[in-house]
């Protein structure tokens, strides 16, 4: 089908990259097992039949094109203002939140927010997927313990009545939006709405998580919030910023000061442009005598 002819040409040009792979049959501490291995050993045993469990996930295929021989897509305009790459670029991060995947049927990604509670988008290349979302006032209740927890891994599991998850009634599962996700169509996921996503054929998406100025105090909110419960938890955090703000970063990707010059990386970015396009003006006599 179309995502078979997908996949030889990223065979051709990247069969060699080594990626990361899920597999969805077996958890570890309550996440997928991940491993290591080369793209096309990875399509080389979908062809065999085997290794349907396995999903590639979070592959930075955008930053790895871009170095390789230019862009491989545009992003939609929707989407464009974006304060999280931009800073990953400007800053040369090894990695970006610019990510493909690819699965079988039944592969799945489990509860989660994304990173500071950004944003995210996903375009459907190929296949067909399903989305459960829950909106930001009742992600609480999937937490184990109404706060701080890990959240449960799939809504699916879930029994009426659980004594873990007593927040989770008939009210908040009414409010628990479902959408299948077909080829050719992207899917806005808002800031802070917990998420999980199965996929209901072999598929291949692009996903970005981003930020700007839209969603920044909501994220600013979240990650402060994650320092509060670090100092509450860790012991001795309460008399030690650093540290605190070391494990903020190690857990979150971000903490105070990082957040900060995300912030001047985006005001810079958005000084440049005002400046290119008021030379640009310039140029073309606007301003100049009637």
């Amino acid at each position: 089908g179309g995502g078979r002819a997908i996949l030889e040409p990223l065979r051709e040009r990247f069969g060699e990259e080594e990626v990361t792979v899920h597999d969805c049959s077996k958890k570890v501490l309550g996440r997928y097992r991940t491993s290591e291995m080369r793209l096309d050993a990875l399509f080389a045993l979908w062809e065999r039949g085997e290794g349907a469990s396995l999903y590639l996930k979070d592959w930075n295929l955008a930053m790895t094109a871009t170095a390789a021989e230019g862009e491989w897509y545009t992003t939609p305009p929707h989407f464009a203002s974006d304060w999280l790459n931009g800073f990953a670029h400007a800053t040369e991060q090894g990695s970006d939140h610019r990510f493909v995947y690819v699965g079988r049927a039944s592969t799945f990604t489990p509860l989660h927010t994304d990173v500071l509670c950004s944003y995210s988008w996903s375009f459907n290349v190929a296949g067909e997927k399903k989305w459960w979302l829950i909106p930001p006032e009742d992600g609480w209740r999937l937490r184990a313990d109404s706060s701080a927890g890990a959240l449960a891994h799939d809504l699916r599991e879930l029994k009426s009545g659980d004594a873990s998850f007593p927040g989770w009634d008939a009210e908040a599962r009414s409010r628990v939006l479902c959408v299948r996700q077909r080829p050719g169509e992207a899917i806005f996921v808002p800031s802070c709405w917990v998420h999980q996503v199965s996929n209901e054929t072999d598929a291949i998406s692009i996903n970005h998580n981003w930020l700007n100025g839209n969603c920044a105090a909501r994220c600013w909110d979240f990650l402060q919030a994650r320092r509060d419960e670090i100092v509450r938890i860790v012991e001795g955090c309460a008399d030690d910023e650093d540290t605190t703000q070391q494990i903020l970063e190690f857990k979150w990707s971000f903490n105070f000061s990082s957040w900060a010059r995300l912030l001047i990386c985006a005001l810079d970015a958005s000084l440049l442009k005002v400046e290119t396009t008021l030379a640009q003006l310039a140029s073309v006599g606007f301003g100049g005598d009637a």
